[in-house]
């Protein structure tokens, strides 16, 4: 825990950030309601400029908070950011000593902002940073000295890619960015696509033991995405065998003939790649892996790599 507070970064409301928290707030049901959805809308925009400053790209619309539904019902202020996951945005009042995190977003965040504004809301200012592996219990209230400086989110965000521990999903312990298969594949291409388990776990049925999850991968400034989904199945002795499938996502409705997926060892060694044929909406790669032996996914599409690390 920090004995100072760390230097607020100051930023500037502009009107389009009011336009917004105005027209989502005077879509609730209740006043308070409405007050909640216009600071919340108020922090996300100022987190987001301050993104822009460093260069981290963030997309509102893929957002929960910049969905009518999910905000009509849930105290959310996410911004998501492309390739890494969603940041929390929270709005705290002048001079408020601690601040509290609603359920909704708790376990499903690289970390917290926290978000300060002037009397009359045309400035924010970004009290600090709190990775969300630091927070020991998530509903207890978090002391503003605990905040760390603005550098540490941009250290976060620097940092290689998880490594992330498949095994764990045998306990259904998933990492942020990792959904259900029905919430990564759109329902056009869920239709089209035949076998493995394009509608999710239910089509795992005859494998009592496996598990399925995928996670949506933007492809740069492409516009385009893929859904990166797969199963684990434990397999004989200390091997597991892992069933990989990509789908069209974004404004993509069939996979780039240009992208290529690498499975690659712990040394970088190639040990299979696979593109996709003119048409294709899904591709996959079967393999086995062993209890500890960490591997790669690498996606490339032209200047664009994406590089995702496991092991079992």
């Amino acid at each position: 825990m920090t004995t100072t507070l760390p230097q607020p970064i100051p930023i500037l409301l502009e009107p389009d950030a009011h336009r917004y928290a105005a027209q989502f707030a005077a879509e609730q049901a209740s006043v308070s309601k409405g007050k909640q959805v216009y600071l919340n809308t108020l922090a996300v925009c100022a987190v987001q400029r301050y993104l822009q400053f460093i260069a981290v790209r963030a997309t509102l619309h893929d957002s929960d908070c910049w969905h009518p539904g999910v905000r009509a019902v849930l105290d959310v202020a996410d911004l998501t950011l492309p390739q890494q996951g969603r940041l929390e945005c929270r709005p705290v009042l002048a001079n408020q000593p601690a601040f509290t995190l609603p359920p909704e977003v708790v376990g499903d965040r690289l970390g917290y902002v926290a978000v300060a504004f002037d009397q009359d809301l045309s400035q924010a200012e970004l009290l600090g940073f709190l990775p969300s592996y630091t927070i020991t219990d998530p509903l207890a209230p978090i002391d503003i000295h605990q905040l760390r400086p603005m550098d540490a989110l941009i250290d976060t965000l620097h940092a290689p890619s998880p490594l992330v521990q498949l095994r764990q999903w045998l306990e259904r312990q998933f990492p942020p960015g990792w959904q259900p298969v029905e919430q990564v594949i759109p329902a056009a291409v869920r239709g089209r696509a035949t076998g493995g388990f394009a509608v999710g776990e239910a089509q795992d049925i005859t494998y009592q033991d496996a598990v399925s999850r995928g996670k949506t991968i933007p492809l740069g400034d492409t516009g385009g995405a893929i859904a990166l989904v797969m199963r684990l199945l434990p397999g004989p002795a200390d091997f597991y065998h892992i069933r990989l499938r990509l789908y069209p996502s974004g404004e993509l409705t069939l996979l780039p003939p240009a992208l290529q997926v690498t499975l690659m060892d712990s040394e970088g060694e190639v040990c299979a790649a696979a593109t996709p044929r003119q048409a294709d909406d899904w591709l996959q790669l079967d393999f086995d892996v062993a209890i500890a032996e960490p591997f790669c996914i690498c996606l490339t599409l032209g200047d664009v790599e994406i590089i995702e690390r496991f092991v079992v």
